[in-house]
């Protein structure tokens, strides 16, 4: 939901998805991205999720 936030230019939602851990609020946040537009996030949204568990992979390589 952050990417998601910074993608569409949404600073304030993106400050307020990483000062807290519910993940039931941080999927409300995401919701309420200003400026979402669902067929250019639909677009990206699978290069997102991608980029994101390549990261959490490689931390686990030693």
């Amino acid at each position: 939901m952050y990417q998601k936030a910074i993608c569409f230019g949404d600073d304030t939602i993106a400050n307020q998805i990483l000062a807290t851990k519910n993940v039931a609020y941080i999927k409300s946040l995401g919701h309420n991205v200003s400026n979402y537009d669902d067929h250019y996030w639909n677009g990206i949204r699978q290069i997102v999720v991608y980029k994101g568990l390549l990261e959490k992979f490689k931390q686990m390589i030693i």
